[in-house]
């Protein structure tokens, strides 16, 4: 049924068409939540209305411990999608699941914590992110080089930001040149 659904979401085979998608991924999804994301992909691919029912199914199974829809809850309280928009509710979904080992949790929240900056904010994004850089994240390292890069919840440091965007760059060298590149060249021209 899940497989079923993602032909129909895709178009791979068959015309795509979101309204069988959305059936057979429904059913999936009852019957084994690891269908959820595909399933929420496909609502949020389909008309507005159709956003509501994905954020009850975040609740649902999030309310159930179901760890990706802590993130999956936490962007929809975030964007105001099927609800209204509410940050206090998704910085609470997104800790959620950073207590849960998840690393997209803790790199969105740091995204939230960065538009929004404050001491206390400043201090629980790089506690939450640094765990998820020590392991080799790309994302997570890219992060914590911007903060050493610009002194946010730590001591502005460009070696430091040097250090962590490089290691990011290794790993993911489309998404973190250019800040490399920015950190070696200021970093240079405070040599001189």
């Amino acid at each position: 049924m899940g497989r079923l659904g993602k032909v129909y979401h895709y178009g791979r085979g068959v015309q795509q068409d979101l309204h069988l998608a959305r059936r057979w991924l429904r059913r999936a999804q009852e019957r084994d939540p690891v269908w959820f994301p595909e399933f929420y992909e496909t609502l949020l691919a389909s008309e507005d209305k159709f956003h509501e029912e994905a954020f009850k199914r975040c609740i649902a199974l999030s309310d159930r411990g179901v760890k990706h829809a802590y993130v999956y809850r936490a962007r929809m309280c975030r964007d105001g999608l099927g609800c209204e928009k509410d940050t206090d509710q998704a910085v609470f979904w997104y800790r959620k699941g950073v207590s849960e080992g998840m690393v997209l949790a803790a790199m969105e929240l740091f995204e939230i914590f960065w538009q929004n900056p404050s001491p206390a904010t400043d201090k629980e994004m790089i506690d939450s992110i640094l765990p998820f850089a020590n392991q080799g994240s790309p994302g997570s390292m890219g992060r914590l080089g911007r903060a050493y890069h610009y002194g946010r919840g730590v001591p502005l440091n460009l070696a430091m930001a040097e250090r962590w965007t490089a290691k990011a760059y290794e790993k993911d060298p489309v998404r973190w040149a250019k800040g490399l590149e920015t950190i070696r060249l200021k970093r240079k021209s405070e040599k001189r």
